[in-house]
C-alpha cells in the first residue's frame, strides 16, 4: 500500500515528466537543455509544487520550525536550479543559492544530538570531494566546490540522527532525500570535471528531484 506521503507526489511526478517532455536536450550543449527562461520555467514548476504542498501543510504541524526551515531550503533551492540553467555561467551563484538551502536543510535537522557514528558513516562523502576538488584546476573553484561537499556531509550526518530520534517515516525519507542530494551533485562534479556521463543531464535531474521530493515528505510525515 502507498503511503499517504507519497501519493501526494503524484502531481509532483507528472510536473517532471512534463519537464523532461518539453525541455529537450541540445547536442551543442554536451546534452543538456537549452539555456532560456522557458527551461527555467518548466525546470521549476516541480519545485513550486512542492513549495506550495509543504506550505500547506505547515499550518497543521506541531513541528512548525522544521516544516518552514525546509519550505525555506526549498526556495533557495529554486534560485539554484534557475541560475544552473546557465549551468556555466551562473554556476557559482547556483552554487551558492544551493549552499544557502542546504543550510537550512541542515538547521531543519538540528543539532540537539551529536550521533558521532553517523558523522562516521556520512564522512563516506570527504574522500569523494578530495577526489572531485584534485581534478579542478581553479583554487577559487576548489574551495567553493569542497565548502558544498561538507554541507552535503553535514545535511547527511544530521538526517541520519534525525532518523534514530524519531519512530516515523520522516526520518527516513529526510535520509533519502540527502543521499540523493549527495548522488545528484557528485554526478554534476563528475560530469563537469572528471569525465562526460551519457546521459548526465537526465540522471542529474532525475536524483534531484527524488531528493527534494524526499525531503518535502518528511514534512508530510512529521508530527
Amino acid at each position: 500500500m502507498f503511503s499517504r506521503e507519497l501519493i501526494r507526489l503524484v502531481p509532483f511526478a507528472s510536473l517532471v515528466l512534463l519537464y523532461l517532455y518539453q525541455v529537450k536536450p541540445v547536442p551543442e550543449l554536451n546534452g543538456y537543455p537549452e539555456e532560456s527562461f522557458r527551461s527555467v520555467f518548466f525546470k521549476l514548476l516541480p519545485m513550486i509544487y512542492l513549495m506550495l504542498a509543504v506550505w500547506a501543510e505547515h499550518n497543521s504541524k506541531k513541528d512548525k520550525k522544521y516544516s518552514r526551515t525546509i519550505l525555506t531550503g526549498l526556495f533557495f533551492s529554486a534560485f539554484g536550479d534557475a541560475c544552473l540553467v546557465w549551468r556555466v555561467k551562473l554556476f557559482i551563484p547556483g552554487l551558492l543559492f544551493f549552499s544557502i538551502a542546504h543550510i537550512f536543510y541542515a538547521f531543519a535537522m538540528r543539532f540537539k544530538y551529536l550521533g558521532i557514528k553517523f558523522a562516521l558513516i556520512s564522512s563516506v562523502v570527504f574522500p569523494l570531494a578530495f577526489h572531485l576538488v584534485s581534478k579542478i584546476d581553479d583554487f577559487v573553484m576548489k574551495i567553493l566546490v569542497f565548502y558544498y561537499c561538507s554541507l552535503i556531509f553535514l545535511i547527511v550526518w544530521r538526517s541520519f540522527v534525525r532518523m534514530s530520534r524519531l519512530h516515523f517515516n520522516s526520518g527516513r525519507y529526510a535520509v533519502i532525500g540527502a543521499i540523493f542530494f549527495g548522488c545528484s551533485d557528485y554526478l554534476i562534479g563528475c560530469d563537469k570535471w572528471i569525465i562526460s556521463i551519457p546521459q548526465s543531464s537526465l540522471l542529474i535531474m532525475i536524483t534531484y528531484y527524488t531528493a527534494q521530493a524526499f525531503l518535502a515528505c518528511s514534512v508530510f510525515a512529521s508530527d
